[in-house]
């Protein structure tokens, strides 16, 4: 072979070298996805805001990272902020729903809380028979995944202390005419001061809206 026809060949290699390396990057780029688009919209901020977790911990289909008890996440990645790791559990998207329905009703809820020794007991009401009902929905959920370990909002250090105690807490539910009465306890004096701590945000939420959902809260102190 001439060292003309050689240095061809060369080139040749090179330039297909080159292409076949920008192919590769090219597909490996677009197996992670299109970027996520932000949301304008007050009620799909506060429902971004909600599913996402703190520093240090994975995000729900997004990624690596720690979380509640570790496992794979739903999606591309592994750890998610809502069931033990494993992204949302089945009824996830109607609890979420129905707590943006309560956000976006709260000027016709009423709430009462009476602290006790060991928790509290809460009373919350409203004269708009679709709310009211609603209530009552909202808190047989809520008790369901405190009975059964089916955390929510990991991302706020007050619930996820909630959860991780869950099985301290005793909840009588009564449901109202107007909504529901909740009585709140526990023997273990820490955990009586979360469910207290609880409540109050709870509160918060109806009085201040979306941008309380967003906020994560501080646990008290042992």
């Amino acid at each position: 072979m001439s060292r003309r026809s050689l240095l061809i060949v060369r080139t040749a290699v090179c330039v297909l070298t080159v292409l076949f390396v920008y192919w590769c990057g090219h597909w490996a780029s677009a197996a992670d996805g299109p970027p996520s688009k932000k949301s304008k919209s007050g009620n799909d901020a506060a429902a971004s805001a909600s599913d996402q977790t703190a520093p240090g911990y994975g995000r729900w289909g997004q990624g690596r990272g720690r979380r509640w008890r570790g496992g794979r996440g739903a999606g591309q990645g592994r750890g998610g902020p809502w069931r033990g790791g494993r992204g949302p559990d089945a009824q996830f998207e109607a609890d979420r729903a129905l707590f943006h329905f309560l956000l976006d009703n709260r000027e016709s809820i009423r709430r009462k809380v009476t602290k006790q020794k060991n928790g509290v007991e809460t009373l919350t009401e409203s004269d708009a028979p679709k709310v009211a009902k609603q209530l009552q929905t909202h808190v047989a959920s809520m008790v369901k995944r405190i009975e059964q370990g089916q955390p929510i909002r990991m991302r706020d250090p007050l619930f996820a202390e909630i959860f991780r105690n869950a099985d301290k807490i005793d909840m009588k539910v009564e449901n109202t005419d107007a909504g529901v009465r909740v009585v709140e306890t526990s023997d273990d004096p820490y955990v009586a001061k979360l469910i207290q701590a609880h409540a109050k945000v709870v509160s918060r939420f109806i009085k201040n809206g979306y941008p309380e959902a967003q906020a994560n809260h501080k646990a008290p102190k042992r």
